[in-house]
């Protein structure tokens, strides 16, 4: 029976080749590979995990994109979804504000509800496809391993400014190990991701 302790975690495919020759993996998008974690202990403030490795392909006794499958179905039950704007997140960070006090800030923060390796909460087409029937066409931005940031399009913003943007945050304020993305994306309500 497979494991329900396993998940699957997105991270960066050009900034991780050496690692990907040694993990199963599944290709998405330009940028990312979807890689398979264990989860050893969690806890209400730390989840303890392990990245799975070709060698325990033999020990799962499974091939790689039905060990893949799995550990999609699993993040899902496990790891929830949680899709909220950007003020909401900031005043859950200081709560001595309120969303009065922070300016109009347009974007939405799509992660799970451990707040953990939560950007592979955009490998749920559904989500996204919910997302665009509410708020139209939008950009999707991979800020880190932990999240994406979705923003409904509004003419304000175009896809090379949100890349310059996304690799700014990269360079001054996300960690090595937890940089995701380096361009911005486009989603289409009709066609889906469109390149």
């Amino acid at each position: 029976m497979p494991d329900k302790r396993l998940y699957v975690e997105l991270i960066n495919r050009h900034l991780n080749k050496e690692l990907l020759q040694d993990v199963p993996h599944a290709l998405f998008l330009d940028d990312f590979a979807i890689v398979i974690r264990c989860i050893v202990s969690i806890t209400k403030n730390e989840t303890s995990s392990f990245l799975i490795h070709n060698s325990h392909l033999n020990y799962c006794q499974m091939d790689q994109e039905t060990l893949i499958s799995h550990a999609m179905h699993n993040t899902r039950d496990m790891m929830g979804i949680s899709l909220r704007t950007m003020r909401n997140v900031l005043c859950d960070i200081n709560q001595e504000l309120t969303e009065a006090d922070i300016p109009d800030c347009p974007f939405w923060v799509l992660t799970n509800k451990k707040g953990i390796t939560g950007a592979a909460t955009v490998l749920f087409e559904d989500v996204l496809k919910d997302f665009a029937k509410k708020h139209g066409n939008f950009y999707i931005i991979f800020s880190s391993v932990h999240e994406a940031l979705l923003l409904p399009e509004s003419g304000q913003f175009d896809i090379e400014y949100l890349t310059r943007m996304n690799q700014d945050v990269n360079t001054m304020q996300v960690q090595a190990n937890e940089i995701l993305g380096t361009k911005a994306y486009y989603y289409s309500r009709d066609k889906g991701f469109v390149f």
